[in-house]
């Protein structure tokens, strides 16, 4: 049998019109639990989904000067369509942007990012 893992060496990130050189990305997509225990529980927690949000980072070799702008954004695995592999797409906002200068390797810029409101993710 074969592995269904995925090597990351396709992974996209598209900005707006950018398409990002990208060294690596991640992305985390979170369902708020709600307690919504009562007395009719049986004595066991219970729970309801509450708000759904997400965040994550990823770092590029161009600099993209985006921090506080709003843009729509696609993060791709870029596997091909028998992997199950994720596209995670919404409007992001980039919160932070860094710079490292090494002295033996290339200049690498990292970002933040939240999602504002919804992201959708879709399997191929």
């Amino acid at each position: 049998m074969s592995t269904a893992a995925v090597s990351g060496k396709t992974g996209r990130i598209e900005i707006g019109t950018t398409v990002a050189e990208v060294v690596d990305w991640n992305a985390d997509i979170v369902t708020e639990a709600l307690d919504a225990t009562s007395m009719s529980s049986g004595g066991k927690k219970e729970f309801i989904a509450g708000l759904e949000e997400g965040s994550g980072s990823f770092a590029t070799v161009q600099f993209l000067n985006k921090r506080g702008a709003q843009a729509a954004a696609t993060f791709g695995v870029g596997a091909s369509a028998a992997s199950n592999a994720p596209d995670i797409s919404g409007k992001i906002i980039i919160t932070t942007e860094g710079t490292a200068v090494p002295v033996d390797g290339r200049v690498a810029y990292s970002y933040d990012f939240v999602f504002n409101a919804t992201a959708t993710i879709a399997v191929s």
